[in-house]
């Protein structure tokens, strides 16, 4: 499949619910809360396929629209 990415339940809800995307250049979490002990986590994969960036994309603009346009420029 070409937009999966395996998270644990929890992480799961929470990329969900927009608390958190993936940035498709760097790979990096970018969570709302800059506390979150996964914010600035690099995510690391042995599978061939990454998920392609135009899901990616739709994580950050659409799910995480409502805060993501006020913190990232």
């Amino acid at each position: 499949m070409v937009n999966m990415i395996c998270l644990c339940p929890n992480h799961h809800a929470e990329m969900d619910t927009g608390a958190f995307y993936i940035d498709m250049y760097t790979r990096k979490v970018v969570h709302f809360d800059a506390e979150s002990p996964i914010h600035g986590m690099r995510i690391r994969s042995t599978r061939e396929k990454w998920p392609a960036s135009q899901y990616l994309k739709y994580q950050k603009e659409d799910i995480c629209k409502s805060w993501t346009l006020s913190k990232i420029a």
